[in-house]
């Protein structure tokens, strides 16, 4: 249908032959009524598309004209016949609809199609009104709640633009900057302050959340910044001397790189021992030297009773690993200890989460000393 629905001639390729599977000798000899009733039932077939036969001489049973192919002239006619007449009339209506306010909108790939045709009506209406109206207006410097799209509510904005751009690239002619708005409100990071000296440094503010940028601004001077993914992990943090806590980032870690008061601490990272924490951490690093905690071969095989399934894991290259995560890594990626392994950070015994805290806090005095 979407090679058909999208093509310049839909008659290309028409007619379109099915092949039935013809009655023979055996067939008939085998069981005459019920052969013989099946062509009848085809010789009665009221379409859509015809039934071609051929005439058949069968010993015993003389001449019969076998039903032989079904043919279909039109896409309508097979859209009919599997029961997709009302999707089919969408699907052209929508693309009629597309190319006339944006000819050079050929053809739709799969996934792009199937999104455009598993779309409302309202949604459809919308988009399209969101299409004309980036085409000619510059949204930067909107929030998502401003854009002055009816129907284009926040919600309708987060599922669908996406679907806006892809159109766009397609050949809408949208506005470079379309996706601007999109990218004006940034994500919040969760702050523990655990330092009654440094709470004071903000006014004694000791748990808040706050955009990089704006945490960039703070006149903070920790010398250890621990940075954990799980927001439980981050409130379950006590007192320590010097010491931050941002949780919650997942793969935005690099808007951390902004933060100059981050910059001149000993950044610990503390993530989920399976694939995609590594990868958060070899992103991480990219941007700051990082060292992790609790992500080593010793804290996931103590811990095999809590051991969990990753869902999608990925087998990407990992630069910036050391050589100890990397066999860590590594053995995810293959499966050394089993399939999908993976270990969640906030399954990790909070003894041992203060032993390489304080371990980490040795391995820094050294340093300077």
């Amino acid at each position: 249908m979407r090679g058909w629905v999208q093509a310049s001639d839909m008659a290309d390729g028409f007619p379109v032959r099915i092949p039935i599977r013809e009655l023979n000798a055996e067939s008939i000899d085998a069981d005459t009524g019920l052969a013989l009733s099946r062509a009848r039932v085809w010789s009665e077939y009221p379409g859509p598309g015809q039934v071609e036969t051929v005439r058949r001489k069968w010993p015993y049973s003389g001449v019969l004209d076998v039903p032989h192919r079904l043919v279909f002239e039109t896409p309508i006619d097979i859209a009919e016949f599997t029961g997709n007449r009302r999707p089919w009339a969408a699907s052209v209506r929508r693309i009629a609809e597309l190319r006339s306010s944006w000819p050079d909108v050929r053809v739709l790939p799969a996934g792009v199609f199937t999104q455009v045709m598993a779309l409302p009506d309202g949604d459809w209406a919308t988009l399209l009104t969101a299409l004309r109206w980036a085409e000619t207006n510059d949204p930067s410097g909107f929030l998502v709640r401003q854009l002055p799209i009816p129907g284009a509510d926040t919600k309708w904005v987060q599922r669908h633009w996406p679907l806006v751009d892809k159109l766009s690239g397609l050949g809408a002619r949208l506005n470079p900057d379309v996706l601007a708005p999109i990218s004006t409100m940034e994500k919040m990071t969760f702050t523990r302050i655990l330092d009654a000296a440094l709470r004071a440094q903000i006014g004694g503010l000791g748990l808040f959340t706050a955009p990089p940028t704006e945490l960039a601004k703070l006149p903070l001077t920790p010398t250890v910044v621990v940075i954990c993914e799980n927001l439980q992990n981050g409130h379950a943090f006590t007192d320590r001397p010097g010491t931050v806590v941002l949780a919650g980032k997942g793969f935005d870690v690099p808007a951390y790189a902004r933060i100059p008061w981050l910059q001149r601490a000993q950044i610990l990272y503390w993530g989920d021992i399976d694939t995609h924490g590594f990868a958060i951490l070899n992103r991480l690093r990219a941007h700051l030297p990082a060292t992790s905690i609790l992500m080593d071969e010793g804290t996931l095989l103590r811990n095999r009773i809590s051991w969990v399934t990753e869902d999608v894991p990925t087998a990407a290259r990992l630069d910036n690993l050391t050589d100890t995560e990397q066999l860590v890594y590594q053995s995810l990626v293959a499966g050394t200890h089993g399939s999908h392994v993976r270990f969640e950070q906030e399954r990790v015994p909070w003894a041992a989460v203060t032993l390489a805290m304080n371990l980490a806090g040795e391995s820094s005095a050294a340093g300077e000393s």
